[in-house]
This record gives structure tokens, C-alpha cells and sequence, in this order.
């Protein structure tokens, strides 16, 4: 009966580096290799559960995937997932609108958005003319900067009428720039 070999590619940068086998096709493999029968299933343990192979591959796969993740990739994954769920429950409203914040490395930026017409009502950012007029050439930390902004996005809002908002945390624990940029709106008069 014919052999037909099953090359997963299971290490990316994690474990034993992977060898080419064979000439011709691009064929690798490593610690990790299946080999099967045509038609027979593979057996994945002692009780021998009946996967055919694509669904094999594709769980051998997965599993790759997560287990050979750079923690930034994670990270990012993780936190993009943890936005979705806090945004099943907050929505904006032209009573109460959303604020929402975006932390990047070097910068954190805060908007004020009625979701109801899609319209943003106020935004600030560690960026910009107003911020570099408010700071004027003083040495910040980020979370310095961050308070900045939290205060700069509450004055946009009372001006425009809002007082009262639903804060959206993005995915990001309340902890560290995300605190301190609410502190300082709730100092400024956003109730939230």
C-alpha cells in the first residue's frame, strides 16, 4: 500500500529548527511528524478519536499557532478580543455618550462619540497644536501626559453640553494612562 506522508510544520521559532526532507518540493519537517495510510485514520491517543486528516491539520495548526506566538502577537490578539467584549455592552447615546481611548506607545488619544449618529462630539490627543500650546515645552511623563489629555477632552465636552458620558476602556485595564486620563475627566466634571 502507498505511504503518504503528512508534513505538518509545527515549530516556527519555537523548539527544534525544522529540516528539509526530499528534493524537488518544498517538504519540511521537524520533531513533530505524522505519517498515515491512505484511508486509515490517525490515532491521537489511546482512545483513538476518528479525525480525518484536513481537520487533524487544521487543529495541529492552531495549536502552532498560538503555542509559537511572539507575546506581542499575543498581546495585541488578546486585548483586540477583550475591546469586543467590553464593546458588546457600552454603546453612546446623545445623552450619554461614549469616551473612548486609544493608547498607543508614545501617545494616548480620547474622543467623545455618539454612536447613535456616528458623529465624534470631541477628541484630544497627546498630539496636536492644542496639546503642544497646553504643555508649552515641558518635560512630561506618559502618564503626566495622559492627565493632560483627560482634562483637555472633559473641557471639549462640557463646551459642547455633555456632562455625563460611558467610558470605553478599549480593551486596556484600568490601570496606569487609562486611570489617570479618567481621573482627570471625572476631575474636570465628566460623570462616569
Amino acid at each position: 500500500m502507498r505511504r503518504e506522508a503528512a508534513h505538518v510544520y509545527l515549530t516556527g521559532r519555537c523548539g527544534a529548527w525544522p529540516r528539509r526532507v526530499g528534493s524537488g518540493k518544498q517538504k519540511w519537517r521537524s520533531h513533530f511528524w505524522l505519517e498515515r495510510r491512505e484511508g486509515a485514520a490517525l490515532p491521537l491517543n489511546e482512545f483513538d478519536f476518528d479525525f480525518n486528516y484536513l481537520t487533524l491539520t487544521l487543529i495541529l495548526t492552531f495549536l502552532r499557532d498560538i503555542v509559537c506566538m511572539n507575546s506581542a502577537k499575543r498581546r495585541s490578539l488578546e486585548r483586540s478580543r477583550r475591546a469586543a467584549r467590553v464593546r458588546k455592552s457600552v454603546s453612546g447615546t446623545a445623552e450619554r455618550p461614549r469616551l473612548c481611548v486609544r493608547r498607543s506607545i508614545s501617545h494616548i488619544y480620547a474622543q467623545i462619540i455618539d454612536d447613535e449618529q456616528g458623529k465624534t462630539l470631541a477628541h484630544a490627543g497627546s498630539v496636536g497644536k492644542d496639546f503642544a500650546q497646553r504643555v508649552s515645552g515641558k518635560k512630561l511623563s506618559k502618564t503626566e501626559v495622559s492627565k493632560v489629555v483627560g482634562e483637555m477632552v472633559a473641557e471639549m465636552a462640557m463646551g459642547k453640553g455633555v456632562k455625563a458620558v460611558v467610558f470605553d476602556r478599549k480593551g486596556y485595564l484600568y490601570h496606569g494612562r487609562v486611570k489617570a486620563l479618567a481621573e482627570a475627566a471625572r476631575g474636570k466634571g465628566l460623570e462616569f
